[in-house]
């Protein structure tokens, strides 16, 4: 649809849920949320890598692969803001 009105489409990455084995998301009620601390992994294997490791733990291609994406967080689960500082530190981190 934004393609027919000449909006350019952004994919999103939700790097604090999970995706399952053919990298869509996963509902929070049966999944869970992503651990914190595995966020910035999450963060640098999309930009880097353009996989995520799904809640089983296969790596599954998103697809983004250069492209730019916004990276979104779901603000209504506990502490919101952890997520968002381990983004920043991948991005210092491994010079994305």
């Amino acid at each position: 649809m934004a393609k027919q009105v000449g909006i350019p489409y952004i994919p999103e990455f939700y790097p604090d849920i999970f995706y399952d084995e053919s990298g869509k998301l996963m509902p929070l009620r049966t999944s869970g949320r992503v651990p914190i601390d595995s966020v910035q992994e999450k963060v640098r294997q999309i930009i880097v890598e353009d996989n995520v490791l799904s809640k089983s733990g296969k790596c599954v291609k998103l697809g983004l692969e250069g492209r730019k994406f916004s990276c979104d967080f779901h603000s209504d689960l506990p502490h919101p803001i952890e997520p968002l500082r381990e983004v920043r530190r991948a991005i210092e981190n491994h010079s994305i």
